[in-house]
């Protein structure tokens, strides 16, 4: 499937490049995508940019998973120490 017509490249020379990607465990920019699929273009009318982000967000999960976030409490206010 064409994703760019500006500058043409398909889905699966985006594949490639985000699993070459992968096997380093890398994250990637939307932006090296792009320029690594079009032969070191710039985007022309972007119309193409949100299927690529699509493709990078869903790279970039695999590779750099979400870590959980430790739920802290917050301390309490000393009474002691609070102006009367």
């Amino acid at each position: 499937m064409k994703v760019c017509l500006c500058n043409p490249f398909n889905d699966q020379s985006l594949k490639d490049y985000l699993n070459k990607m992968e096997k380093d465990n890398q994250p990637v920019r939307v932006k090296d995508a792009y320029k690594a699929c079009s032969g070191a273009e710039k985007p022309n009318c972007a119309k193409c940019i949100p299927m690529v982000r699509e493709f990078v967000e869903e790279h970039n999960e695999k590779v750099t998973p979400l870590i959980p976030v430790k739920q802290v409490e917050c301390p309490q206010p000393n009474p002691a120490l609070s102006p009367a």
